[in-house]
């Protein structure tokens, strides 16, 4: 199963970051089950870059930085990205 996840996550620092954190933490174990897990998170400033912080025998971990707070075009931009993920489930 390939999951998407739409999250602010570190070193972001919108709220409930944390919260995303530990759930992808969790869902990087499960490599029986998940083959991919795709991040939907907010762009970050300006020479900042997420990691995947990938260890041995983990769920690969892809971030795709596709919106930003408050932006009027958010919905459309996070669709935009889910078709190009092609997830099984968002």
């Amino acid at each position: 199963m390939r999951i998407a996840i739409v999250t602010t996550h570190p070193p972001s620092k919108g709220s409930l970051n944390e919260y995303a954190y530990h759930f992808v933490r969790f869902l990087k174990t499960k490599v029986e089950n998940v083959q991919e897990i795709v991040l939907l998170v907010d762009e970050l400033p300006e020479g900042q870059e997420y990691s995947s912080g990938q260890g041995p025998a983990q769920v690969p971990v892809r971030s795709v930085p596709c919106w930003t707070f408050n932006a009027m075009d958010n919905a459309f931009r996070i669709r935009k990205a889910v078709r190009e993920a092609n997830p099984d489930i968002v």
